[in-house]
């Protein structure tokens, strides 16, 4: 399975297909049928359920779904479920079309990066009573839940995880007189490992990698560090909030971290024009020694034998601290479902044990942290590094984000160009600051 793919197809939503939601919650329901079995207000809510019910989830992460559908299917015969794979360029325009005109699914699953969105907007359900009664409901990735709350109600439950984390070639790292048994833990000596790293391998291999050219996978990979350093790049609530670049601190270091890198050749020269679509070849082909990535941007890509060669580590703060991009896809009911107690069911099975611990095999982390037991650390040992970065993991929860952080154009990849490889750093913050609160003040109330 690619990883590439779930960060790199990003790039493709616009603010167009954000403002689409606009009005959802007072869309039209005069001629909608009635729902089918309870409601979310009702005790057996998804408890009872019977029928079909239609999942839209999105193809670049779609052997989650597959799965799920699958076994959901199999082993029971009250509810069957039919699966479309839909573009990921496309999911926010046609389930915004699909709720103004009455045709929505029953469940949809979304990358989780867009579900701020579809929750300010009121696309999805409030099912924050059938959350509640989750028993592992404090297990879930906080990370991701936060992306569908709004004013303390729940919208939906994280589906599938896909985070971020720093790979290392341990080869690389004795060449050059590093320690394997202790990889870096600041971004500072990140940058000070890659160096060693390409002075010793006499032109033969990089010290670094990034997708320059990607603005999905810089989120994915370049936020983590600015978040460990105790930032966001936005603060305040959906609907009132402000950009946070001019005077972040930890966003100034991890930028200037990525220009030293690439100005004086220690990183890979093409992480410049890396678009997502070989994302990681390098270092999986041993001729780079560090690159921040994701669990499947390495593992399943790889023989087992060469796999035991990397390492991976959280992603480390300029001077300290680690977080991850609690990316993935978020799972929901939309508004003016026909069938929603039969969708909280199979939601209901996709969050049990025996799910979530199939995740890890087709290249996925599990979204709930009380499956991280000593035998799925044996079994997954890298997964489980990933796994125990939950906490900390974080997205950047705004109406915006897509426009700020995915759109080639937008202020987060303007502002790593012009940083990394264009005028500088200072100017880079100047311009991004500007450029990310006029996206921001398009959506704040």
């Amino acid at each position: 399975m690619q990883d590439l793919t779930r960060r790199s197809v990003l790039r493709g939503l616009s603010a167009a297909s954000i403002a689409a939601l606009t009005g959802l919650g007072t869309a039209s329901c005069a001629n909608r049928p009635p729902v089918v079995g309870p409601s979310p207000a009702d005790p057996d809510f998804g408890s009872v359920g019977s029928g079909t019910i239609d999942f839209w989830a999105r193809s670049d992460t779609g052997p989650v779904p597959t799965l799920m559908v699958k076994k959901f299917n199999a082993a029971q015969s009250e509810i069957h479920v039919n699966l479309t794979l839909i573009p990921g360029t496309q999911q926010i325009t046609k389930i915004a079309t699909a709720i103004r005109g009455d045709s929505q699914p029953d469940v949809f699953a979304v990358d989780d990066f867009y579900a701020t969105a579809l929750t300010y907007y009121k696309a999805l359900t409030d099912i924050t009573e059938a959350v509640e009664k989750l028993s592992f409901r404090k297990e879930l990735s906080k990370g991701m839940l936060q992306t569908v709350q709004l004013e303390d109600r729940s919208y939906g439950v994280p589906f599938a995880s896909d985070m971020s984390g720093l790979w290392y070639n341990k080869e690389l790292f004795t060449k050059a007189d590093l320690d394997p048994d202790k990889p870096p833990t600041t971004f500072d000596a990140v940058v000070a490992a890659a160096k060693k790293i390409t002075a010793a391998a006499g032109g033969t291999a990089r010290g670094f990698s990034f997708a320059g050219n990607c603005p999905g996978c810089m989120s994915f990979t370049g936020l983590p560090s600015v978040w460990a350093g105790g930032q966001h790049l936005v603060d305040g609530e959906p609907g009132n909030q402000r950009a946070n670049l001019a005077g972040n601190e930890p966003l100034r270091e991890v930028l200037t971290g990525y220009r030293d890198l690439w100005t004086t050749n220690n990183a890979s020269q093409t992480s410049r024009t890396e678009s997502g679509a070989t994302w990681g070849a390098d270092f999986r082909n041993g001729r780079v020694g560090i690159l921040p990535g994701g669990y499947g941007t390495v593992v399943g890509q790889v023989p087992d034998a060469k796999l035991a060669t990397f390492g991976l580590v959280p992603l480390p703060g300029p001077t300290g601290g680690t977080s991850t991009f609690t990316g993935g896809d978020v799972i929901g009911i939309p508004a003016g479902a026909r069938n929603p107690s039969a969708a909280w069911k199979f939601i209901q099975f996709t969050l049990a044990e025996a799910q979530q611990l199939a995740l890890p095999g087709i290249g996925f982390t599990p979204v709930r942290g009380d499956v991280l037991t000593p035998e799925y650390r044996k079994k997954y040992p890298l997964n489980a590094v990933l796994l125990g970065l939950q906490d900390v993991g974080y997205i950047e929860r705004s109406v915006a984000a897509g426009t700020i952080f995915n759109q080639p154009s937008g202020a987060w990849p303007s502002t790593i160009t012009e940083a990394v490889f264009g005028a500088g750093v200072d100017s880079a913050i100047r311009h991004g600051q500007s450029q990310a609160q006029s996206a921001l003040s398009e959506v704040n109330l």
